[in-house]
């Protein structure tokens, strides 16, 4: 005897919605989880795919639902009939959707409908009720594996650990939901949690469209913690999905308690790390990803301790200046530049950039990296000084002919 899980919700099913692709009576309501009309015609394909057994039932009449081998040209499919009429699908429909998407789909369905139960069957009473739909799965060995992870497709039952705007946020990792949901189709092993959205966009096969919505819920809800179990457990591990995929840049301020956790150290941007490491004992350092690091150093400039006396458009300046300062006087003499003509600070770039003219600030920024190399120091040095002579940026024709301008001019004065 075949044993079943039963999922049975109120409202007898109509049967077109079986099988006319694209009808929908969710489509123009946000508060339910699907909307594409397509979901169950998959869901019942790819379990008749993988040979799991099926009955449906609307109130107390069952619903035949079988597959039909039918020859097209000259393949033969498994064409999907409904009460014995031949419908347009095939058991390829849904042809990407792995098994565990049927009873999302199907538990989905229950739960817009306002109503859901998700049990055992007795094997004896396969039968319908009158004013519910019941659909009944057979539970193969595949399907037992997924009932028994329950919590891992479906967040119904979870207990948050932190909301916000909608969002929660479970203790697990790497299982991402809409509306209880899963929506993810692989898992984040890097999240530190689970997080459920409430409102991010879904394809026809619950999935989620855009990882940049992902990304900027998740900076979102990191910047609003207030739990300090959970601020440390994302905060010491900058290789965590919150760290390196969520997006800071228009979060604003970062609440009191993430504030309070992090003036207990020197906030250091991972790019600059190992230079900070040979200057202060490693329990001493924040260190954190760029993202994360220059959100905050924007937010909360005189807040914290971020490492560099001052920050300015992704640059950190030394707090000791004047142990640069014969080193650039002395390249500045060799490429024949006068030094008082120029405001020098050296520093830490959060990227790759050796060397930087600062209008606003009229100041010419070195990154420290370069510093202990003569012919990189001049080489910078001078191109530095060539942008603040022309106002023009890289790559330009304004700069490149103030080059060759300024080349000339060298040369005639060389040959005099």
């Amino acid at each position: 005897m075949k044993n079943y899980i039963l999922f049975k919700n109120k409202g007898e099913i109509d049967v077109n919605h079986i099988s006319l692709l694209g009808v929908s009576t969710k489509e123009d309501d946000n508060d339910k989880i699907g909307f594409w009309g397509s979901g169950l015609k998959y869901s019942l394909a790819t379990l008749m795919r993988n040979n799991v057994g099926i009955k449906m039932f609307s109130g107390e009449k069952e619903i035949k639902i079988e597959k039909v081998p039918t020859k097209v040209g000259e393949q033969m499919v498994d064409v999907i009939h409904v009460d014995g009429d031949k419908t347009s699908i095939t058991t390829r429909a849904g042809k990407d959707w792995e098994l565990w998407f049927s009873i999302r789909e199907i538990h989905s369905n229950q739960i817009d409908s306002g109503s859901a139960s998700y049990e055992l069957a007795d094997p004896k009473k396969i039968i319908g009720e009158k004013g519910q739909t019941s659909i009944y799965i057979e539970l193969t060995d595949d399907i037992n594996e997924i009932s028994k992870d329950y919590d891992k497709y479906f967040a119904f039952k979870r207990k948050a650990l932190h909301e916000y705007n909608g969002n929660k946020v479970y203790d697990r990792k790497g299982s991402f939901y809409r509306k209880g949901i899963r929506s993810n189709d692989k898992d984040y092993p890097t999240s530190k949690y689970d997080y459920d959205f409430d409102d991010v966009s879904i394809n026809e096969s619950r999935v989620f469209m855009y990882t940049f919505q992902i990304s900027r819920e998740v900076g979102r809800i990191v910047a609003s913690m207030t739990d300090s179990r959970m601020i440390d457990t994302i905060f010491a591990d900058r290789n965590s999905f919150e760290q390196k995929h969520a997006d800071f840049d228009n979060v604003g301020k970062f609440t009191a308690e993430i504030v309070k956790y992090l003036q207990g150290y020197i906030v250091v941007n991972e790019n600059i790390s190992g230079r900070a490491v040979e200057k202060h004992d490693r329990s001493e350092l924040m260190i954190l990803s760029d993202g994360l690091y220059s959100a905050l150093r924007k937010a909360h400039t005189d807040e914290l301790n971020f490492y560099g006396s001052k920050h300015i458009d992704g640059f950190d300046m030394c707090e000791d200046q004047a142990q640069y300062r014969d080193t650039i006087m002395e390249a500045l003499r060799e490429i024949r530049e006068d030094g008082k003509g120029h405001v020098i600070s050296v520093g830490y770039f959060s990227g790759d950039t050796l060397g930087e003219y600062n209008r606003t600030k009229q100041m010419i920024l070195l990154d420290e990296s370069i510093i202990e190399s003569k012919k990189l120091l001049q080489n910078t040095l001078l191109e530095e000084i060539m942008h603040k002579e022309s106002g023009a940026g890289d790559c330009t024709r304004k700069f490149q002919n103030h080059i060759i301008n300024r080349t000339r001019l060298a040369l005639t004065e060389k040959k005099q």
